[in-house]
C-alpha cells in the first residue's frame, strides 16, 4: 500500500480523491492549509511514496509550496504531481522545470486516471 499526501484546500476535491485512493487501497493524508502541509511534513515518521499538490491555495503560492518542499532534505526526493483547474501549459511547463514529476488539470482527468498515473509514478520510483 502506498502513501499519498495530497495538498488541495478545495474540501470537495481533497473529498473525491480521498475516496478514489482508498477503495484502490492507498493510504491517504489530506492538508487544505499548505503552511501546515508543510509543518506535518516535517514530523512524518516516515515520508510519503508521493506528494499531489494543488497550484493555487490561501496562505501560500503553488511557486512556494513546491519550492518548498522540494528543497527540504527529508522531501525533495519524493516525486510531486501538481494539479490545479487553471494551469496554463506555460505554468505546468514550469513546474516540470523545477522537478515536478508531472502537472495536470484537474478538469481533463477523472480521480480513477489520477490513482492510475500516480501508481505508475510510484511503481517507476520503486
Amino acid at each position: 500500500m502506498s502513501k499519498i499526501f495530497f495538498i488541495d484546500n478545495d474540501i470537495y476535491v481533497t473529498r473525491l480523491y480521498e475516496r478514489a485512493f482508498r477503495l484502490a487501497e492507498h493510504e491517504i493524508e489530506i492538508m487544505q492549509d499548505p503552511v501546515l502541509a508543510l509543518k506535518r511534513l516535517e514530523e512524518m515518521a516516515s515520508p510519503p511514496d508521493l506528494i499531489i499538490m494543488d497550484v493555487h491555495m490561501p496562505n501560500m503560492s503553488g511557486g512556494d509550496l513546491f519550492a518548498r518542499i522540494h528543497t527540504y532534505e527529508r522531501t525533495q526526493n519524493i516525486p510531486i504531481m501538481v494539479m490545479t483547474n487553471s494551469i496554463e501549459k506555460a505554468e505546468a511547463q514550469k513546474f516540470i522545470e523545477l522537478g515536478a514529476t508531472i502537472a495536470l488539470m484537474k478538469m481533463d482527468h477523472d480521480p480513477i486516471e489520477i490513482v492510475k498515473k500516480a501508481e505508475e509514478i510510484i511503481n517507476t520510483k520503486t
